[in-house]
């Protein structure tokens, strides 16, 4: 069999697109703790960067229902202002990491002092973002958190 140029050309796009797919198109969002002004923002957002499905939640329903949340979703954003009590919500994402290696999870916090794509905080998240958001902090922020997903779930 001989192959053209143009087959050969068709078959590299091909895995050039591949390789290109933005993991981000393919996630299943879970946003946990938002006001109703912010999720009006954060469904634009999201929209924006063609996130694949996403819903909202209560953060009561992921520290009482987090098994069957889990099934449904890939990524969890948190919007830590929403919760009183710190040390809970820490030690829950921790248990929830070891549980659910496999599922991204970003926190959102006015209290914070910056973003934090890097893995200080690995074993609770995979990044943390100063809010309030804006569309292109939140895609690298999702982004960099499924990469460590997908590419490193092994190591926690």
């Amino acid at each position: 069999m001989t192959l053209i140029p143009e087959d050969i050309e068709r078959l590299l796009n091909k895995m050039m697109d591949q390789l290109d797919t933005d993991p981000v198109t393919e996630a299943n969002v879970m946003l946990l703790g938002f006001d109703a002004q912010v999720k009006l923002r954060m469904c634009e957002m999201l929209t924006q960067i063609d996130v694949a499905t996403f819903a909202f939640g209560k953060i009561a329903d992921f520290f009482s229902k987090t098994p069957a949340m889990v099934q449904k979703y890939s990524t969890i954003i948190l919007n830590l202002d929403a919760i009183d009590d710190l040390i809970y919500a820490v030690d829950t994402l921790y248990n929830f990491r070891s549980r659910y290696p496999e599922i991204a999870v970003v926190l959102v916090s006015s209290e914070v002092r910056g973003d934090d794509l890097g893995r200080e905080r690995a074993a609770i998240c995979d990044a943390t973002l100063r809010a309030p958001l804006t569309t292109q902090r939140l895609k690298g922020a999702l982004q960099n958190a499924i990469s460590h997903r997908t590419g490193s779930h092994a190591e926690h």
